[in-house]
């Protein structure tokens, strides 16, 4: 029975070591919005169509929680993998209808090169 838990909670730290090391958060590309396109339509209802890719940021940031003899009891230390954002690019839309408004041709999305852990209140 020892043993049985011994082995246990040594194949759980062995996990938890192993999912520690995935500290940082990692930048991809994902098509948005999936196996559908993006439609946007204008006033005279001409349409523009097209499929984007968006900078995805992945991973986990340390978030921890410790007790203090004084209220609220406790101290928080949140954060949250986000994009790094250094501006906004425009991306066209492709498939657009003759006549289509200008201002439906382009879509704007947040631009990056990396994502970071970035703290937050929780209150």
């Amino acid at each position: 029975m020892i043993r049985t838990i011994f082995f246990f909670l040594l194949s759980t730290a062995i996990v938890l070591g192993e999912h520690t090391s995935f500290k940082q958060c990692l930048l991809s590309q994902q098509i948005i919005p999936g196996p559908s396109q993006i439609v946007r339509t204008d006033s005279n209802g001409k349409t523009c169509k097209g499929t984007i890719k968006l900078p995805v940021c992945t991973g986990f940031c340390k978030t921890s929680e410790s007790g203090t003899h004084t209220f609220p009891h406790r101290v928080e230390n949140s954060s949250a993998c986000v994009l790094v954002q250094t501006g906004v690019k425009e991306i066209p839309l492709s498939d657009c209808d003759e006549g289509a408004d200008n201002s439906i041709r382009m879509i704007k999305i947040p631009d990056g090169t990396q994502c970071a852990c970035k703290k937050f209140p929780l209150d």
